[in-house]
């Protein structure tokens, strides 16, 4: 099976931190583009990071106290996609409100919805909320799913599949009017009744066409050991150790360098031995300058011997910047595999 699937957008939420009570979402997460909306006038609502559906894995959790719904709104990506498939891992803690927790927009404006009903069945939704497909599973409370949706998004040939732990749930056979614009965010929504009721999502993501993964895990992986170059200077004494959190800690411990070109690449160690297929490779980087310069950071890839760099992000600043290049294919051109991603290193270039 290809590995090649052009994607858009993934978040595991391993390596954030989410806060913030009444007046919407704050953390890392924030500084990254996630936002809350309609809040106002919920109290109590709480958001936070909690032990995800994978061991060593977080989750985004929303818990409510007097509310009655709440929603969160991924970054926008860019260009908007006409054909795309959203994908995420879904559990509430109950089903006492009916409530969105994955629609597909264009900035604010819906325009395909999943619906959870009470009684536990998926409706798949247009923009004005009319029913276009009903599913046929009931879900529970307390529960992990995996919901997707592949679509062609068209004012006159729109069309939909909604998927349930990677199976076709439900469909519209006949062309419907999903609106004209393409998709570059998603919505999640939970809604409900109760003490302290949550619901958690895990493992978001958006791909270009309706070619669709199914179940995915995001695995996020630090530095293991030192690669080929160590040529940045250590806090500590040892590269990797200065940089082996999932979550940043600043400056309590990193590498640095004011040497143009120089790389940095890391052993992040092997995946787990069950991966059948690499979909593509995000590289995350948190780093800041300290003097006056002008400064720029790319990503730096090793593979079998050959050193690649990615596109230089924009200038840094006195602090820390959150930065991440997406690679549906290796440098190479060819598509990712278990074994390539074991073996490649990953860092960071000085550019400027």
């Amino acid at each position: 099976m290809s590995g090649s699937i052009p994607i858009k957008f993934m978040e595991s939420f391993d390596s954030e931190t989410a806060g913030g009570q009444n007046n919407g979402i704050s953390g890392t997460i924030s500084a990254i583009g996630w936002t809350s909306q309609n809040w106002g006038g919920f109290q109590n609502t709480t958001w936070s990071m909690q032990v995800g559906r994978f061991t060593g894995s977080q989750c985004l959790r929303v818990t409510l106290a007097n509310s009655t719904s709440i929603e969160w709104k991924s970054p926008a990506i860019i260009p908007a996609l006409t054909s795309v498939t959203a994908g995420l891992a879904y559990l509430p803690s109950g089903l006492t409100s009916a409530h969105y927790p994955l629609t597909l927009a264009a900035g604010s404006t819906r325009v395909l919805q999943v619906l959870l009903q009470t009684n536990g069945i998926l409706l798949l939704q247009n923009s004005s909320g009319t029913t276009i497909a009903t599913g046929v599973t009931t879900l529970s409370g307390g529960t992990w799913y995996h919901i997707s949706v592949s679509a062609t998004i068209s004012a006159t040939v729109g069309q939909a599949i909604l998927y349930l732990n990677g199976v076709i749930e439900a469909s519209s056979a006949s062309n419907i009017n999903l609106g004209a614009t393409g998709i570059d965010n998603l919505i999640g929504q939970y809604a409900a009744t109760g003490v302290n009721p949550f619901g958690e999502w895990d493992d978001v993501y958006i791909v270009s066409g309706t070619t669709n993964p199914g179940d995915c895990r995001i695995y996020t992986k630090a530095p293991a050991t030192d690669g080929t170059n160590v040529s940045w200077a250590s806090s500590s004494g040892t590269a990797h150790n200065d940089v082996d959190e999932i979550t940043p800690n600043s400056d309590t411990d990193y590498i640095s360098s004011t040497t143009l070109n120089s790389i940095e690449p890391f052993n992040m160690g092997a995946l787990p031995a069950n991966t059948n297929v690499v979909y593509g490779i995000q590289v995350r980087h948190y780093a800041r300058k300290d003097d006056t310069a002008t400064r720029q950071i790319a990503t730096a890839i090793r593979m079998s011997g050959t050193d690649y760099s990615g596109v230089a992000f924009a200038g840094l600043s006195a602090s820390y910047i959150r930065q991440k290049d997406l690679y549906n294919q290796d440098p190479t051109g060819a598509d990712w595999t278990k074994t390539s991603t074991d073996n490649a290193e990953f860092g960071v270039k000085i550019v400027t």
